[in-house]
């Protein structure tokens, strides 16, 4: 499937929805309202590359089979990734959260990137499993990233992998 270089002016609704393309495609798609991806089921690889979330993201509960790319993706309203599991590897390496973004009681079992990733405000990655390699290098923190009674099968985030202007605190 592929809404590449779409707009959605209204609601963009696919929840419950169940992606069993080999590819899918969301790249430098502009969302103006609120989405919601929450229960949604993706089956092959899928990738947000340079898209931008003007209202709420919601991806809440939902299950990635295969590698999950949100690079260089935009969220300017809150942003809701609660209760995902990703099977593969999942990369969110560039991408910008203007406000609060919340992870918590994820499962990530193959590789999770946050690479160079902004985040402008409360952050919480809580109650998450992580099985693979995981990397926040040179991530930017505004504010409270928390990793609270989250378990890191290979290795924890370091603080020295963040950068802030305004200073930040980590909690595990």
């Amino acid at each position: 499937v592929n809404f590449s270089e779409s707009e959605f002016h209204k609601l963009a609704d696919f929840k419950s929805a169940v992606f069993n393309y080999h590819k899918n495609y969301f790249e430098n798609v502009k969302f103006f309202s609120d989405s919601k991806f929450n229960l949604m089921t993706v089956k092959g690889t899928i990738s947000f590359f340079k898209s931008v979330f003007e209202g709420f993201a919601l991806f809440q509960q939902s299950k990635f089979n295969d590698i999950a790319k949100f690079l260089a993706t935009m969220y300017n309203d809150n942003a809701v990734f609660e209760g995902i599991k990703f099977f593969d590897d999942v990369y969110f390496n560039y991408s910008e959260f203007a406000e609060p973004a919340n992870f918590n009681n994820c499962m990530y079992k193959g590789r999770a990137e946050f690479i160079e990733t902004k985040f402008y405000s409360k952050t919480e990655f809580k109650n998450c499993n992580y099985y693979g390699k995981i990397s926040y290098n040179n991530s930017e923190i505004n504010g409270v990233l928390s990793f609270e009674n989250s378990y890191f099968f290979t290795e924890k985030p370091k603080a020295e992998d963040f950068t802030s202007d305004k200073g930040f605190e980590i909690k595990f």
